[in-house]
């Protein structure tokens, strides 16, 4: 797992509710490392979605998941930076409640995270369209290959769903090298077949760590 790329926020817009929401430009999979200054003991709560639903951050479709951190000042007065680590997220708004003074959009950076796979395969054409939906399926692809091969990243089924990496293998192929992550997947997958080694589970758990 590698931090691939930093994005700034496009824009910062207060929603119909007042709430301060941050706009990425681009549905990515990561986390926010912050740049704050304040008390100690003040809160900064960050939450996270892809969509917006009446200018307000659309939780909904996370279902059970949170996608909240949560970081306690200590009050250092040349500021302090923080960053999740055992966590990551889906999402291209992010919420900030708590913030001490005014957000400066600079102060916060979306930190994007995937598997560290080498780039093999591109495309391109004269259909701007087929462009964009190429870029979408390459980022598609980034934010589904983190440790494991997932069907999604942002609610409360980040899971090895067998089936999905099944039918995108040929184009994960060509877009990537993952024939390290695919034997390390498939090696994991025959390990969680158990006694009947004729099942293929429909999803695979990956070990404690």
């Amino acid at each position: 797992m590698r931090r691939i790329e930093h994005l700034e926020p496009v824009r910062v817009t207060t929603s119909p509710t007042g709430r301060t929401i941050l706009d990425f430009g681009q549905n990515l999979v990561g986390r926010l490392r912050i740049r704050v200054r304040g008390e100690a003991g003040r809160t900064v709560t960050l939450r996270h979605a892809e969509v917006l639903q009446d200018g307000d951050l659309c939780t909904r479709p996370l279902r059970h998941a949170t996608a909240t951190d949560r970081y306690v000042l200590r009050g250092d007065p040349a500021g302090e930076e923080w960053e999740p680590r055992f966590t990551f997220h889906g999402f291209r708004y992010a919420e900030v409640e708590g913030w001490p003074g005014t957000l400066d959009p600079a102060d916060v950076t979306a930190v994007v995270l995937h598997s560290d796979l080498r780039r093999t395969g591109w495309f391109s054409c004269s259909d701007e369209s087929v462009n964009r939906l190429h870029e979408n399926v390459v980022w598609g692809m980034r934010g589904n290959f983190v440790d494991v091969p997932t069907d999604c990243p942002q609610r409360d089924e980040r899971l090895g769903w067998t089936g999905d990496v099944q039918v995108f293998a040929p184009t994960a192929a060509f877009l990537y090298d993952v024939r390290d992550f695919l034997r390390s997947w498939l090696r994991d997958l025959a390990a969680d077949q158990g006694d009947d080694e004729r099942r293929v589970p429909p999803v695979f758990s990956p070990p404690s760590r």
